[in-house]
């Protein structure tokens, strides 16, 4: 098992994990009126005037690595999510199921 394959050792997100999560990101939404699509737009923005959002919408900065921007979220957004899951930006696995059941944070079109 890979150090950082949370996945095998506490499962993968569920329904639960979405519905706390959306819960999270409610509560801020509501402290912090409009700040997560401004950080979102805002990255966008900064993405295509960086010349990565023109012909790629995977956003991929560098071909041999695959680097790429793929979400953004305020700071405190994230410290809040990390506090309560842990493992959710650090697994690949999990990584990839918050990108797919939370849209709204992406700044690639694909991922």
């Amino acid at each position: 098992m890979k150090d950082n394959d949370w996945s095998n050792v506490v499962g993968m997100p569920d329904d639960q994990d979405r519905k706390q999560l959306r819960l999270i990101i409610d509560i801020y939404e509501r402290t912090h009126p409009g700040e997560i699509a401004r950080v979102v737009a805002w990255e966008r923005l900064q993405e295509q005037e960086n010349g990565f959002g023109g012909a790629d919408p995977f956003l991929v900065k560098n071909k041999q690595s695959d680097l790429r921007k793929v979400l953004a979220m305020p700071p405190d957004l994230v410290g809040a999510i990390k506090e309560g899951f842990p493992s959710l930006f650090k697994d690949r696995k999990h990584f990839a199921w918050f990108v797919r059941n939370f849209p709204q944070f992406r700044v690639a079109d694909k991922y």
